[in-house]
């Protein structure tokens, strides 16, 4: 019989004919946890209890999740502990992502080839813009002087100046922002999420 402490893998191999048996327990993950007891919660809720937002000051129209926002979510799930900067982090988080996918009825595709180095260039010098694909839900929050823009479920570190621009518009200069800022627009526009739009020619440049 051999023993083999949690933690500690193995490998066996028979060198004759033989039967094996393996007694175990595996303990639960985090997960496992987490997963069932949600589940457990779901079960026991009315389907009446909703997040809801009688209070909602108008908005500035440029696509903020403020702190006004992540307030009414924690109030929305009151069995959460968000006492600590780590938890309200990642509950912001989560709903930038959750909020910008809720419900979306169509998913963007990607173009069939990637742009390279010399054609994104090209644009950027040309003076080309980026339209939002309809299916590719925009929102952003404040992160420390930066911000982080949620595209479709998926949040990206980026200027506020970008965050804003794109959640207030659906068409805007490619030339918008810092290094790090198109070097994002690049990803979104080979993500299916933007497309560009070049700068038409006059007559008389033709």
């Amino acid at each position: 019989m051999l023993y083999l402490p949690p933690g500690v893998p193995h490998h066996g191999i028979a060198v004759g004919a033989c039967m094996t048996y393996s007694v175990g327990m595996r303990a639960p993950s985090q997960a496992d946890l987490l997963g069932d007891f949600v589940d457990h919660l779901i079960e026991r809720l009315p389907e009446e209890a909703r997040y809801t937002d009688a209070d909602l000051a108008s908005a500035r129209g440029d696509g903020e999740i403020d702190d006004a926002a992540i307030a009414r979510v924690a109030q929305a799930m009151p069995w959460l502990k968000l006492d600590t900067p780590v938890a309200l982090a990642t509950l912001r988080a989560w709903f930038g992502g959750f909020i910008t996918r809720y419900r979306s009825a169509q998913l963007a595709a990607a173009p069939p080839r990637r742009l390279s180095d010399a054609m994104f260039l090209r644009a950027v010098a040309s003076g080309a813009s980026v339209r939002r694909n309809p299916w590719s839900r925009c929102a952003w929050m404040r992160d420390g002087r930066g911000a982080v823009l949620f595209v479709a479920g998926e949040g990206h570190a980026c200027s506020r100046s970008l965050a804003r621009t794109a959640g207030m518009l659906d068409e805007f200069p490619l030339a918008t922002g810092n290094a790090r800022d198109l070097a994002l627009l690049r990803a979104l526009v080979d993500a299916g999420h933007y497309a560009l739009v070049h700068p038409r020619r006059s007559r008389s440049s033709r």
